[in-house]
């Protein structure tokens, strides 16, 4: 927690030009009007910041930055010559950390990490060069260097049969682009299932990526998730979930996360798995939360959702008992702000598609990323967490 911040800012309210240069003197209106009315009859204020961060889609990102009273407002003579209304402003103790400063903090974690933090840090890229982009390894709070003794897996270990089974298959034609009349559009419902920016328009039981048969060149717009990592991510020691994952990067709503890796098992190996006590994930036991993904019927009553043909449950495991991913380290919510979506891009075998994580919400930096394992089972009788 921060302490009592005290801030003196201009706000701005009227007499601008279009250029948002300042021709005129502002007047006690408007916005002015009710800053200072809420100083006299001693309302707080709410503050909500407008800040230019890396990566984001638009040219700011709003933050709020928490509840101030107004302890004075008057009229000053700004830089053009004209006057402007001034508020000081004292913010309220007790409160959780302002959105700007911890956008402030991550922007120092991405650019000079051991400036920031000096200490903590187990790891620079547990991947070890695997990623595209390093995964920092931190940890605080105790002793616990767990996450370095596993092998990093940046694509699961498929049995090399699903491969085989693929060995002649089928692609789009497409030269640039995908659009949506190809053949790979046509097996996602006749759309593609990302927009312009990479982002998941909706939901699906599967979604088809253009893979190693289409002609389209590496930047179609249907290859996201097989391109890898795109933010930041930190596995981190927790006090409340043990290991777990955040970004330093602003996580846009829809977008790709990670895979979810490991060594792939049929039911039968499965089960010998377990009787060692392995740590085994369990794919068909995730939520479907894919299902609310691009759902308007709570916005448009008469909205009909699409109809997806089915497709065969998942049965098979997976071992992360000694290789394993960023994403093993996500924690268990039941209220989760990401997402599986499963996909195929590299095989066409619907028995073993690729558990592709999207974040649910926009999702600000050093925000703790969560999944929903789902329920326990007749195959083990517990929940398979592997922290």
């Amino acid at each position: 927690m921060r302490m009592l911040v005290m801030l003196s800012f201009t706000t701005g309210h009227g007499g601008q030009d279009k250029f948002n240069r300042q021709c005129a003197h502002q007047k006690l209106e408007g916005g002015n009007l009710a800053l200072e009315r809420s100083m006299h009859y001693g309302i707080e204020v709410r503050v909500i910041r407008g800040k230019k961060i890396h990566g984001a889609v638009s040219s700011k990102v709003y933050v709020y930055d928490g509840l101030y009273r107004i302890l004075e407002t008057w009229l000053d003579v700004g830089k053009s010559g004209f006057g402007v209304y001034k508020f000081k402003l004292l913010r309220i103790e007790g409160q959780p950390e302002m959105g700007s400063s911890i956008l402030k903090f991550a922007e120092g974690l991405r650019t000079r990490p051991l400036t920031v933090r000096p200490r903590g840090y187990l790891s620079m890229d547990i991947s070890q060069n695997k990623e595209k982009i390093p995964v920092f390894l931190f940890n605080d709070i105790d002793s616990d260097q767990d996450p370095l003794y596993y092998d990093y897996l940046t694509t699961p270990a498929f049995p090399t049969h699903v491969y085989q089974q693929s060995a002649h298959g089928t692609g789009c034609e497409c030269v640039v682009s995908c659009s949506e009349n190809c053949f790979c559009a046509m097996k996602n419902g006749g759309e593609c299932p990302y927009d312009q920016n990479g982002f998941l328009l909706r939901g699906k039981p599967v979604i088809f990526e253009c893979g190693t048969f289409c002609r389209c060149p590496p930047q179609c717009r249907n290859r996201v998730t097989q391109n890898g990592l795109t933010n930041r991510l930190e596995v981190f020691r927790s006090r409340e979930t043990g290991w777990g994952v955040r970004s330093l990067d602003l996580i846009h709503a829809g977008a790709f996360i990670c895979e979810y890796t490991g060594v792939i098992l049929t039911r039968e190996q499965a089960q010998i798995f377990s009787m060692n006590g392995d740590s085994l994930i369990y794919p068909h036991r995730f939520s479907d939360r894919w299902t609310e993904w691009g759902d308007l019927s709570q916005i448009y009553p008469d909205y009909v959702r699409p109809a997806f043909p089915a497709i065969p449950p998942l049965d098979f495991a997976m071992d992360v008992s000694k290789m394993r991913n960023v994403a093993c380290y996500m924690s268990q919510s039941t209220t989760p702000n990401v997402m599986v979506q499963l996909v195929l891009y590299d095989h066409n075998n619907l028995m073993f598609p690729h558990l592709m994580l999207f974040a649910m919400e926009n999702i600000p930096p050093l925000r703790e990323l969560s999944l929903d394992y789902g329920v326990a089972e007749e195959w083990t009788g517990k929940l398979a967490i592997c922290n």
